[in-house]
Parts: C-alpha cells; structure tokens; sequence
C-alpha cells in the first residue's frame, strides 16, 4: 500500500538522495519507510536492512514490502544497485512493486 520509489546508482550517492527524500516526505505528514544496503540512519519511520549484497537482498524484498504495509508507511524508499546476477533477477519484481517509480543517481 505504500507509494514505492527505487532509488537506483551508486551506494553513496542513493543513500545521499534517500535521506533527502525522507526528509520532504516527513515533512509532508507522511510515514516512510527505507530499505536500503547503506546502514546508516535515514531518519526514517521503519529502516529495513536490505544485506550486504544483492543475493541477501532478494532474500529479503518481499518481507520488508510486506513489513512497510504491515506498518502503514506511506511512502517507501528502496536503494538498489544493480552489480551482478542477483540484482538483475529482482530488478523486474521491485520495478513492478513501484510502478516503475525509479529515481537515477549520477
């Protein structure tokens, strides 16, 4: 039920744009929640790890979905970088999640 954007680049330059997000939609009265390879804090309503690599990741793409609506985020945020296999073979299924939502990194 939450709005999904993929937030799709470089690791440093994803968690950078995330952050800002958050901070916009908060601002706005929105729950948000992140998953995202960086641990950092994001500010965030609910920050899910999303693993150290894209095969941990795919593991867990279904459960944090599940686990923002089960919270009630109203917008999510998911750091993805495409860097082998793995990450090609859940890019279709999070792209769908988001209705192809995706912001680009430089």
């Amino acid at each position: 039920d939450a709005d999904v954007c993929v937030v799709e680049g470089d690791k440093e330059k994803t968690a950078a744009k995330i952050s800002e997000l958050v901070k916009t939609a908060q601002k706005d009265g929105k729950k948000v929640g992140v998953l995202a390879f960086s641990k950092m804090d994001f500010g965030a309503d609910l920050y899910i790890n999303a693993g150290n690599n894209n095969r941990e990741f795919a593991a867990r793409l279904f459960d944090a979905l599940r686990e923002f609506d089960l919270q009630k985020m109203d917008a999510a945020y998911v750091q993805f970088c495409v860097e082998d296999s793995y990450g090609l073979a859940v890019k279709n299924r999070l792209y769908k999640s988001a209705g192809n939502k995706v912001i680009y990194t430089e």
